[in-house]
């Protein structure tokens, strides 16, 4: 008895292996979440004498840079201004944070925006 396998796809068993790998492949590098390169344009210096979080920037976890609002969009789709809540990346629409993670980081910043009138 014939495998099932070439009954299906006969002859053309390898042509099918080599275009699902191309497809697999494409698709890959086209995902939304994966840094294209464009963000560098927008990368910022890290600030004197304060946090970073402090003076308005955020950090893209997936392309693992710091940006300012200028680098960032909201979820509709429209342009982050320097105060705005819930920043995505315009490079790979990745979340921006713009909190820190770590106790003594979010204790710094509460001070740092406790001591600005």
């Amino acid at each position: 008895m014939p495998r099932l396998e070439y009954i299906i796809f006969g002859p053309f068993r390898n042509l099918f292996y080599i275009i699902t790998a191309y497809v697999l492949l494409v698709s890959e590098t086209v995902r939304k979440g994966v840094c294209h390169g464009t963000c560098i344009h927008f990368r910022v210096k890290k600030p004197h004498g304060t946090t970073r979080y402090g003076s308005g920037q955020g950090r893209c976890q997936m392309c693992d840079i710091w940006l300012d609002h200028k680098g960032c969009h909201l979820k509709n789709g429209s342009p982050a201004s320097a105060n705005s809540i819930g920043w995505f990346c315009n490079c790979c629409n990745y979340r921006v944070r713009q909190k820190p993670r770590n106790k003594m980081y979010k204790q710094k910043l509460a001070d740092y925006n406790n001591r600005i009138p």
